[in-house]
């Protein structure tokens, strides 16, 4: 995956989740996709990459069972 994260990480139970910010398939960041990823604490494994509709650059707010 040819991305970045600018955004800190949030840890629950054995899941960490960042935000990933933008990807240069285009070599033009501005216009790509960021995505929320899901990421195996103990393994390092990609749970899930949630795709969004712009980059990312705030934070991850948890509560409860919602992300």
């Amino acid at each position: 995956m040819d991305a970045h994260s600018t955004v800190p990480a949030s840890v629950v139970n054995d899941v960490v989740f960042f935000g990933r910010t933008g990807q240069n398939k285009t070599g033009n960041y501005q216009v790509t996709q960021g995505g929320l990823v899901a990421v195996n604490k103990a393994s390092g494994a990609i749970i899930k990459d949630y795709t969004l509709d712009t980059n990312f650059h705030g934070g991850i707010a948890i509560q409860n069972k919602y992300v």
